[in-house]
């Protein structure tokens, strides 16, 4: 029984998490493809429209840093709220984002219109890549209007139940942009030759179509809609709670965005040859971190429509789930890039082997830093059990590391990604855990239950989610019904069975109650002696399954007395009553 419902609930989780990232994942791949066709096609023009292509690119670079922190916030509380149901809510982040995004997307319209040549001086002195740089940033300065808006309202399909249909409208703009890449690059159908100015035409007429086409499907019965009023009048709780969750990561994206882009500057000083091998370079990395992303974006859906619906320990239960798979993701690249970290940390998300991966991620990185930096970063963050010794140890490793040197900007790019969604769920477990206590503490008597050594957080909050007022209940035989753990005999026509339970009721209920079963017979004293007890006695003795199943029907009476009378827990008495007949589980 045990083992079903954990198949069950694992089979629940991976087909919900499936739904919403592959989708999103193939709409990042789709996005990645089209870099690829611009760099191949205008590579077989001229290396130098190629690079300065890729450099006036950061431009479009810095603006999606913007988007992402936006999307991410607006992520949060649309699933959140649209999990809860309050579609109103939803419609007024909308509204108040789309307002932010169209203010700044515009400011990069203007500059990318205006100032092209001025943009292209901070990441060449090459007059030729800035001439072809200014060409295209003038040209493809619509789509950084177009892309903001359009990036919202894809934020919002996403979060309202609609990843695929937002997957498809992004994907067929992409396969557009890359048709009209060759139609206007190389003059096909009787048109001119327009290299450079044809990229992005094309780009333009893409982000047009994909504006257009979210609009339409925003305008249908029952969709979350761009209302006027909510623009001009936002909610000042929803704009606080925005700010709450986007100013962390826009603070991340921006440190980090400038790192990136000043590698790009150093790059485009390098000359022609070395912006377009980092062109090539960067087209692999966002190919290779598509899923990434759509874990992260899938992931935060997923939680936040649980939230939303007040179900805290599903929630909660997703959240360790997401932060497991993303550990097994970096498993894999460090199987690649660093193989000795593991004989370093056992445990990959150890706090202080993240610390140094946040800013060295590679081993050659962490050698550069050395020991002394490696112990400073522990020692400015304060943190306990790590030292000059465990540092030694690790830049050791690093030094002797016979990982993959191959493409390590695509190589940090993958580990930032895995680190920072990590971060993110990591956060809102303990955002989560606090919420779930202070609801608790609102409970008469919930401080007894979880004053029985055994019995912690998750038990107790699963309980009181899935039974809700205890008051409805006359008797602990009407939990046990509900949980599914009453008894029915196993018959069949003339044949008369041993009985069973009968599992109908809440699948959750009966989980949480199995769990708790478990963790009291390897933690209490004296339900692991009850335990034994109907293991072993001489009338009717239970195999172990059974046995588990009785305990955890102990446990529901036990918790049905705490909450409906407010008494303490009593070991005494419930040892005292082992010998009375018991409920036979099978």
């Amino acid at each position: 029984m045990y083992v079903k419902m954990k198949e069950k609930q694992s089979h629940d989780f991976t087909q919900k998490l499936l739904t919403l990232v592959i989708p999103i994942a193939f709409q990042q791949f789709m996005l990645a493809l089209v870099s690829a066709s611009d760099a191949l096609m205008l590579g077989m023009l001229t290396q130098d429209a190629l690079s300065a292509v890729s450099l006036a690119g950061q431009i479009t670079f810095v603006e999606n840093l913007f988007l992402a922190a936006m999307a991410i916030g607006l992520s949060m509380l649309a699933a959140q709220y649209w999990g809860k149901g309050d579609k109103t809510a939803v419609e007024r982040i909308f509204a108040y984002v789309m307002k932010i995004t169209v203010v700044v997307s515009f400011l990069f319209f203007i500059a990318g219109f205006i100032i092209p040549g001025v943009l292209m001086r901070i990441f060449t002195n090459e007059q030729t890549l800035i001439e072809g740089g200014r060409i295209y940033l003038r040209t493809v300065s619509p789509a950084f209007l177009l892309t903001g808006i359009s990036q919202v309202y894809l934020c919002i399909l996403k979060n309202t139940g609609r990843a695929v249909k937002s997957s498809v409208i992004s994907s067929v703009s992409v396969v557009v942009n890359i048709i009209l890449n060759a139609i206007f690059i190389f003059g096909w159908l009787g048109l001119p030759e327009m290299g450079i100015a044809g990229a992005a035409l094309a780009t333009v007429i893409a982000r047009a179509i994909e504006v257009a086409w979210c609009v339409i499907e925003t305008v249908k019965k029952d969709s979350v809609k761009l209302k006027l009023y909510y623009m001009m009048h936002d909610d000042k709780v929803l704009r606080h709670d925005f700010w709450k969750y986007s100013f962390p990561v826009l603070g991340n994206e921006i440190v980090w965005g400038v790192g990136f882009t000043m590698y790009s500057v150093i790059m485009g000083h390098l000359g022609s040859d070395a912006v377009a091998a980092n062109s090539i370079a960067n087209i692999v990395k966002n190919l290779v971190a598509c899923f990434c992303l759509g874990l992260g974006s899938g992931g935060g859906i997923m939680v936040g429509n649980e939230l939303g619906a007040g179900r805290l320990d599903k929630a909660k239960e997703y959240g360790g789930r997401l932060c497991r798979l993303s550990v097994l993701c970096g498993v894999a690249w460090f199987a690649i890039y660093f193989p000795e970290y593991k004989d370093v940390y056992g445990d990959y998300k150890a706090v202080s082997g993240r610390m140094v991966l946040k800013e060295a991620p590679l081993p050659e990185d962490i050698q550069k830093l050395g020991v002394e930096g490696v112990n400073k970063i522990w020692r400015d963050a304060k943190l306990r059990g790590a030292g000059m010794k465990r540092a030694k140890t690790l830049v050791s490793a690093a030094e002797h590391s016979v990982g993959s040197k191959e493409a390590p900007g695509a190589a940090r790019m993958e580990l930032k990604n895995l680190l920072n969604d990590m971060d993110v769920y990591t956060s809102r477990l303990e955002e989560l855990l606090l919420k779930i206590e202070e609801k608790l503490k609102e409970i008469p008597y919930v401080d007894k239950l979880m004053g029985i050594k055994g019995i912690g957080l998750v038990t107790v909050s699963g309980f009181i989610a899935e039974v809700g007022d205890i008051g409805r209940f006359d008797n602990p035989k009407q939990l046990q019904k509900l949980a599914g753990y009453a008894i029915v005999a196993n018959d069949s026509g003339k044949h008369n069975g041993e009985s069973r339970i009968s599992y109908r009721g809440r699948k959750r209920l009966r989980y949480v109650l199995y769990e708790a079963a478990i963790s009291l017979i390897g933690k209490n004293a004296e339900f692991k002696a009850i335990h034994e007890y109907y293991r072993t006695r001489k009338e009717n003795p239970l195999k172990k399954m059974q046995s588990v199943v009785a305990v955890a029907c102990k446990v529901l009476r036990v918790f049905y007395t705490i909450l409906t009378k407010g008494v303490d827990y009593d070991a005494g008495k419930l040892m005292g009553d082992i010998r009375r007949p018991q409920i036979q589980a099978a």
